[in-house]
């Protein structure tokens, strides 16, 4: 629009013919405030002090309507000629307030949605009104009297865009958390948000423009359209509600098969520990019970345990866990054990020979002896 007022096209101006021309402060308003928009996640800065200056430029024109001033910021940039009412070149009081807020709600507010929320929503309420006095033909709904200007259709239509733009700007919260939810709700508000606010307007539309083509009267207009309404929402209300028990028909399948994996889980689980527990059982009695000396040592160089063969051999008392050493066992330990056992396997009838030969290696290597 700006670009028609810089190129003096008359189209872009003015696109509808019975309506009237975007003024420059308020395409100036509508850049800046796309802009503070497009800037707030990567120069929040830049966006305040674009939000400011749209709030700016309601604020005076607010001013000039309320104490009747003329600040000169109408036509500062260029001269309005299309002007149905004066002054020229100056925005609708229901623009300038529509500026106001939004421009506080992107440069005051930004996060507070305490505030942010209801300015946008109040911008929104206004420019929706007057979008639908222009769908209804309705003068009053989009011009508040003739000595002011009225409001473009255009406006009217992008304000509402920007609004819905700051309500998804901010983190959501109240409604709008609802409503942006991935639940089941937030899928529900969305899909008849989309058709509850639209529908009834254009029903209405064509309900009206049937009594003015005189297709019908009032009476029947009335109820055709309150009808149309109830069929349609019924429609809409039964897709919806088909698509959400098809989805929670789906989650209850997933978690009926989620309970019974973790059933089954915890059988599997509690058999190989019983398998575990079992092995270890019959490697410990086949230890136990073997003929071969064994000796256990950890990682830190401890000698952690030995079988009974052991015991036989070297005479080392059996204990539960073994301290620290003050140097770890050395070659010579084992070596002399490996050389007691070379004479042949000990049985429990020559246990009192071998522990003579294994006393002898524990006096020869005091490392061992911390071990006994």
């Amino acid at each position: 629009m700006l670009i028609g007022w810089i190129l003096n096209v008359g189209w872009l101006k003015q696109p509808l013919p019975a309506g009237v021309s975007m003024k420059v402060n308020t395409a100036l308003a509508l850049i800046l405030a796309g802009a503070s928009l497009r800037t707030a996640a990567v120069r929040p800065l830049l966006s305040r002090v674009l939000g400011l200056l749209v709030a700016l430029i309601g604020v005076l024109t607010l001013t000039e309507y309320v104490l009747g001033w003329d600040l000169g910021i109408d036509e500062l940039m260029f001269l309005d000629e299309t002007a149905t009412a004066p002054p020229a070149g100056r925005m609708a009081p229901t623009t300038a307030f529509c500026f106001a807020a939004l421009g506080t709600a992107l440069g005051v507010a930004r996060g507070r949605t305490w505030i942010a929320y209801p300015l946008a929503l109040a911008a929104m309420l206004v420019s929706s009104v007057a979008s639908v006095g222009y769908l209804y033909h309705v003068e009053a709904l989009y011009q508040e009297a003739s000595s002011y200007t009225a409001v473009a259709f255009h406006t009217a239509v992008l304000i509402v865009v920007l609004a819905i733009g700051v309500l998804w700007r901010d983190p959501p919260a109240g409604v709008m958390a609802v409503i942006r939810a991935d639940d089941l709700g937030g899928f529900a508000s969305r899909r008849l948000l989309w058709i509850a606010v639209p529908l009834p307007v254009l029903l209405g539309w064509l309900t009206v423009e049937g009594q003015r083509a005189n297709l019908y009267g009032v009476e029947f207009g009335t109820a055709f359209l309150v009808v149309l309404t109830i069929g349609v929402m019924a429609s809409v209300i039964g897709s919806v509600a088909t698509t959400i028990g098809s989805t929670d028909a789906a989650r209850q399948k997933a978690s009926h098969a989620l309970v019974t994996l973790n059933a089954t889980l915890e059988e599997r689980v509690a058999h190989q520990t019983a398998t575990l527990r079992n092995r270890e059982t019959e490697l410990r009695l086949v230890t136990e019970k073997a003929l071969d000396a064994f000796v256990a040592i950890d990682a830190g160089g401890r000698i952690c345990d030995w079988n009974q063969a052991c015991t036989w051999m070297a005479c080392w008392r059996r204990r539960t866990r073994c301290p620290a050493p003050s140097a770890p066992p050395t070659a010579t330990c084992i070596s002399g054990l490996i050389a007691t056992t070379s004479s042949g396997i000990p049985t429990p009838s020559r246990a009192s020979s071998m522990r003579s030969a294994s006393t002898a290696v524990r006096l020869t290597n005091a490392s061992c002896a911390s071990w006994r």
